[in-house]
């Protein structure tokens, strides 16, 4: 039992410093340790082998790497049915373009006993699936059900990327303020599996806030610049030279 807990206790740790590599923009460090957890996971038959594949595919599909995204979400649909899990692989599957496989997860969770929580993961998936179908306001629907089920410290980023491609960006502000304020819901929470997402909430907070509003948001900036020094991805850098631009004046920073 003792050895066991040992196994459990390494994963976890593996598994909470890739989630501070990719907060910190280092996503190629945050995605190998991913990998190497996986493994070590798989050897010894940990159950948290399911999460890290998550937080795997969601930072490969956040690349644009969708094969891969791809494959590592329909790795943890064959490890771990539970609706949770099924809801945000087969999320991650609609953003990676598979809509066949996504459709084939929904059926699976339209199979189950409609529990609040099955509900919340075809909710989500649907949304999905029509926000890659741009059928923008259908999407909105669904995902603000969704959100209607979910945990108050669940994350709801899904819903804010649906208000943005439908233009309405007051809505997705206040989604992406929740997320953004709250960053131990991101590290802590069980049920939050992808990896990155509280500061790429908090750049898309600050990248859409009206001019009028920046002075009052230079903390939320000086946050982000300073946990988003060291990343390793150009696009990154090009977000943080957006921040520092958009902000320098009225927070007169250097």
């Amino acid at each position: 039992a003792h050895q066991s807990n040992s196994y459990h206790w390494e994963s976890e740790a593996v598994s909470l410093q890739a989630r501070f590599l990719a907060e910190m923009g280092r996503r190629r460090e945050a995605m190998h340790i991913l990998k190497d957890g996986i493994t070590y996971d798989h050897t010894y038959g940990l159950p948290e082998e399911g999460s890290k594949l998550l937080g795997l595919a969601y930072l490969q599909c956040h690349q644009g790497d969708f094969p891969s995204c791809r494959d590592s979400a329909l790795r943890t649909i064959d490890l771990d049915e539970d609706p949770d899990n099924l809801g945000q692989a087969g999320s991650l599957l609609a953003r990676a373009r598979d809509l066949r496989s996504a459709r084939h997860v929904l059926a699976k969770l339209e199979a189950l006993p409609n529990i609040p929580r099955t509900e919340l993961a075809i909710l989500r998936i649907r949304g999905e699936i029509e926000l890659a179908q741009h059928r923008n306001s259908e999407a909105i629907k669904d995902l603000k059900s969704a959100s209607g089920i979910a945990t108050p410290k669940e994350n709801r980023t899904y819903l804010a990327d649906a208000y943005l491609r439908s233009g309405q960006t007051a809505p997705a502000r206040q989604v992406l303020a929740t997320t953004a304020r709250r960053p131990a819901n991101q590290f802590f929470y069980p049920l939050n599996d992808f990896v990155g997402v509280w500061t790429d909430s908090l750049f898309q907070f600050l990248s859409t806030a009206p001019v009028a509003e920046r002075a009052s948001l230079c903390s939320d900036a000086s946050l982000y610049l300073a946990f988003r020094s060291h990343n390793d991805a150009p696009i990154q850098a090009q977000e943080m030279s957006q921040i520092r631009n958009e902000f320098r004046a009225p927070c007169q920073m250097k």
